[in-house]
């Protein structure tokens, strides 16, 4: 182990900030990012995302469908069709929870399925994370496939349920808002501080999800939990302002289409 990974581990278990961070640090996590070949871990994280789409959103709309939140599904596409969303992206998200609510079956047996076949596939895209992680703080992977697979199945229910409160929270609004909070003898003035309210929250959700992850992924042992990192907000907010370039690139430059066909939205939706 060098210096430079013997420091940051160091500070990575104690758990505290490192020193203040000057104009030569971004060379050097430039440098680092390129000898890590991080872009290649990226790559292996989409993958293995992708193939957890699927069981993910089964185990999410089943989950939804046990607690009767199953109007939640539709409210998805009217919140993307709401902000402008281009109809290819639209088209496949909107199938791919319609598929999952077609196949879920009953929704106790169904959340048993979904539970145990989307946990282990989504593992994997948790475990890439960890491959990242670990190759970034330089250290070896040195946990048994058992443990190291029960590890990701246990963090990555974690995650889920993080994930479905987030799209709670965001896709939980308007009419189906006042529905939900009339059941509870709430009225109208609570869904609207709600309509405000859910955004910041579901920031902060997003925030504790990365936060998890940069916790437990990797084969590092962290004394003290950080619930808000800048590590964690820049994720975030990298991931968001990505994702709203690219959202209106799509929607007023390109043309995924012509050029994609029939894998337009799967495009898109990576």
């Amino acid at each position: 182990m060098s210096a430079d990974s013997g420091s940051l581990a160091t500070i990575v278990r104690d758990g505290r900030p490192g020193p203040a961070i000057e104009a030569r640090d971004f060379k050097r996590a430039f440098a680092r990012f390129q000898k890590d070949q991080v872009t290649d871990h990226a790559a292996a994280l989409t993958y293995y995302a992708l193939l957890s789409l699927f069981p993910g959103l089964l185990f999410g709309v089943a989950l939804l469908g046990f607690f009767g939140q199953e109007g939640l599904v539709p409210e998805a596409a009217r919140f993307l069709i709401s902000v402008g969303a281009p109809s290819d992206t639209i088209d496949a998200v909107t199938n791919a929870l319609h598929g999952a609510q077609e196949n879920r079956g009953t929704a106790l047996t169904a959340l048993v399925l979904a539970m145990a076949t989307s946990l282990y596939g989504a593992s994997g895209a948790f475990g890439a994370v960890g491959r990242a992680l670990n190759a970034i703080w330089r250290v070896e992977e040195g946990r048994s496939f058992v443990k190291h697979k029960a590890h990701d199945i246990g963090w990555t229910l974690v995650v889920m349920a993080l994930v479905l409160v987030t799209g709670v929270l965001v896709f939980l609004g308007g009419a189906l808002s006042e529905y939900v909070f009339s059941q509870f003898g709430l009225g109208e003035t609570t869904a609207s501080i709600w309509r405000y309210a859910r955004w910041p929250l579901a920031l902060l959700a997003m925030i504790l999800i990365y936060a998890v992850v940069y916790f437990a992924a990797p084969n590092v042992k962290i004394r003290r939990f950080r619930w808000i990192s800048p590590g964690a907000m820049f994720g975030v907010l990298a991931w968001l302002l990505a994702s709203l370039g690219f959202f209106f690139y799509v929607a007023n430059f390109s043309s995924y289409q012509a050029t994609y066909g029939a894998f337009a939205g799967m495009v898109i939706l990576l």
